[in-house]
């Protein structure tokens, strides 16, 4: 299952990498190669519409966890190797396509996978030091850059202007209008399918706000869209069964679902990724593989 998932994340990079010429682009323009804005072609002139970068982007992270776990065991060098230079690849295309989130996740999961996943304290020690230093490195750069559009401005801006405003972005304005029509109907909510509908038409007739990207708003958080959808009880099943199967996952020690459960709990404070079909079935699929797995193990003691 691993093989073929990590393999069809290569295949989308691949397929990016000789659609929108990146090799070339980085050889003729090596100094705005990563400021390029290669997210919005991919997300809006390709033509397919679930071609989108935050969901290719968390693929890639997932891929990136799935490969660790390898590198970890005891297996031959040369594919240890190889699940690094493809780890670093994802790394790099993660840059590309300008994904906040998963940026930020990356910094986030990665190391926190390593540190539980290393077991001699002499490691998890230069794992620690390394990652700080990464971290001050990235922090010293983007002060003086946007650091390949990862964000609109240098990362001094945002840490003089902390704010959920200046955080979340064009995000902000259309989760305060969903906050606002939630406000309204918040034990039962307003029914499947009308969230698109209502939300596009308060933003723009009553809050008079717009957005060149987009045409029509969808709330940009999963939990905002279920509790527009179901009320307040959508929402309680759905915050249950995310730290019930976390919790699992812990007791199991189970890391790489730990890992999954994590990655999806905070992309979902952005991103609105059940509303698409490719986001339901890998979360569904995945998150019912792991379930089921550990499941067992409890039902074996």
């Amino acid at each position: 299952m691993t093989i073929v998932f990590i393999g069809s994340n290569i295949l989308v990079v691949i397929y990016f990498i000789i659609k929108l010429n990146l090799i070339q682009d980085l050889i003729s323009q090596p100094s705005t190669f990563f400021n390029t804005s290669y997210f919005i072609e991919i997300s809006n002139n390709l033509g397919y519409k679930d071609w989108h970068a935050t969901y290719i982007a968390l693929n890639n992270l997932l891929a990136c966890v799935f490969l660790l776990n390898y590198t970890t065991k005891p297996k031959p060098l040369k594919k240890k190797a190889l699940a690094i230079f493809i780890i670093v690849l994802f790394l790099a295309f993660s840059l590309i396509l300008n994904s906040r989130i998963i940026f930020l996740l990356n910094l986030l999961i990665i190391p926190f996978f390593l540190f539980f996943k290393i077991k001699t304290v002499k490691f998890k020690i230069i794992m620690v030091i390394s990652m700080l230093l990464l971290f001050f490195t990235l922090f010293k750069v983007s002060n003086n850059n946007k650091l390949g559009r990862i964000f609109e401005h240098p990362i001094q801006y945002y840490v003089s202007n902390f704010s959920a405003k200046t955080i979340l972005g064009v995000r902000y304005q259309v989760q305060e209008c969903s906050v606002e029509l939630i406000s309204r109907s918040p034990i039962l909510g307003y029914g499947i399918g009308y969230e698109k509908k209502l939300l596009t038409d308060y933003c723009f007739e009553v809050k008079n706000f717009q957005n060149k990207y987009l045409k029509s708003y969808t709330s940009h958080n999963v939990y905002l869209s279920i509790m527009f959808s179901a009320g307040i009880f959508g929402l309680l099943a759905l915050v249950y069964m995310l730290f019930n199967n976390l919790i699992l996952g812990i007791m199991q020690r189970d890391l790489i679902y730990v890992s999954f459960l994590i990655i999806f709990i905070i992309a979902f404070l952005t991103e609105n990724y059940l509303i698409r079909l490719n986001g339901i079935l890998l979360f569904a699929f995945l998150n019912s593989y792991f379930y089921q797995k550990n499941y067992i193990k409890i039902e074996k003691i």
